[in-house]
């Protein structure tokens, strides 16, 4: 049992650093970016990246833009 919580764990850890990447990927508007972006989005719909994620990868995808848009709204709101 102590196994497969370390999994989850590990599972949880990975996805957690690549939705982070993807979300700053998604607020910078540069070439590096956008090819960073597409790998993430590979990542996540690839069988490795459906598997640690439950078949979950298009909604990580899904959240992660919303969450990037809110990002960039509070950013405005700095600003303002």
């Amino acid at each position: 049992m102590d196994e497969y919580y370390g999994f989850v764990e590990l599972a949880g850890a990975i996805l957690k650093l690549a939705a982070d990447d993807y979300i700053k990927a998604l607020e910078e508007n540069d070439e590096k970016s956008m090819k960073k972006r597409k790998s993430l989005e590979r990542f996540f719909l690839s069988d490795w990246g459906q598997m640690l994620s439950l078949h979950q990868g298009e909604a990580i995808i899904r959240n992660c833009k919303l969450a990037a848009e809110r990002n960039k709204c509070d950013d405005l709101k700095q600003n303002e």
